[in-house]
């Protein structure tokens, strides 16, 4: 999990399967540097009193997690579309109301 750059202390396991490190808010001023090392390898959480207040994670770790919420936004936004009661009309029922004939069809 931590490779030990860190004393113990600074650094938590916040999670019981070991999905990251936690530090106070304190720890994270006077070792930001460390941190950010951290952060390339595994998030970390910066608390404050306790509670989490930040997530450092890696710039790819970031674009790749943007990227996922982009693409089930847009699988969402499929479903909706699929899900339309708006009424459909065929292409040659389009162009019969169009008044366009079928030239080559």
């Amino acid at each position: 999990m931590f490779d030990g750059a860190m004393p113990a202390a600074a650094l938590i396991p916040h999670d019981p399967d070991g999905f990251g490190v936690t530090m106070t808010a304190t720890d994270f001023r006077s070792r930001i540097g460390e941190a950010m090392d951290t952060a390339q390898r595994e998030p970390v959480t910066v608390t404050h009193r306790g509670r989490p207040r930040a997530v450092l994670v890696s710039a790819e770790f970031y674009e790749r997690a943007m990227t996922a919420v982009e693409d089930i936004e847009d699988l969402a936004a499929v479903a909706a579309s699929r899900d339309d009661t708006e009424p459909t009309v065929t292409l040659a029922e389009l162009r019969a109301e169009l008044g366009l004939t079928d030239v080559g069809h």
